[in-house]
């Protein structure tokens, strides 16, 4: 039982210092985040689980940077051309499959934020 609460202990220690991490926009990788949580070599041998969550917490935030990357760039495009942002036009743009983003909720939800937000943008202009 010990283990298991300083395994989640560990856990934690690593969600925090990924958001430290990304909200320094340092590069996140392996080693930054174990100097960051304060986790020893020690400590990755005696729970080796610890190795798979952090190179699956890094990949998965890796994932949704590169996403809201292309969803900021596409936006910037759209808006410097003088076009309207929809979300076909941000899913062409973004280059994104229909069938990733209706199975990718977070795609799905960012790219509706983002219409939702340059709707309101505009009607403020106006």
């Amino acid at each position: 039982m010990e283990n298991a609460d300083n395994l989640n202990k560990y856990k934690l220690d690593i969600d925090e210092a990924i958001k430290t991490i990304i909200s320094k926009e340092d590069r996140l990788v392996f080693a930054s985040v174990v100097k960051v949580a304060d986790i020893t070599n020690i400590t990755v041998f005696k729970y080796p689980e610890l190795r798979g969550y952090i190179l699956e917490k890094i990949k998965f935030e890796k994932e949704i940077q590169v996403i809201d990357k292309k969803i900021d760039r596409a936006i910037a495009r759209l808006n410097k051309g003088n076009r309207r942002i929809t979300f076909i036009s941000l899913m062409n743009s973004c280059k994104f499959n229909s069938d990733h983003i209706y199975n990718n909720p977070y795609i799905k939800e960012k790219i509706r934020a983002a219409v939702i937000e340059n709707t309101r943008a505009l009607c403020k202009k106006k």
